[in-house]
């Protein structure tokens, strides 16, 4: 964000409150136009198309670390909604 993405809408998600509070108050004066949501990844309450990209690598990490196919079923239905 601070290296030339302050014109870029970033939204944030994470399945912990505590995090995400944490995150806020960390970043809610310095960087007010991040999103921060407490939400699970593999079922998101946002609509379809709502974001141009999508980068996470540590949610990758994790799927792959659960039994293959099962992760990988997972990895192509994320990517194709």
């Amino acid at each position: 964000h601070d290296d030339g993405w302050a014109d870029v809408h970033i939204t944030s998600i994470d399945f912990s409150n505590v995090a995400i509070r944490d995150a806020i108050e960390r970043t809610s004066i310095t960087h007010p136009s991040l999103a921060w949501h407490t939400m699970d990844a593999t079922d998101m309450a946002f609509d379809k198309a709502s974001f141009s990209g999508v980068v996470d690598k540590g949610l990758f990490d994790a799927l792959l670390l659960a039994e293959w196919p099962a992760s990988a079923i997972k990895i192509a239905n994320l990517s194709s909604e």
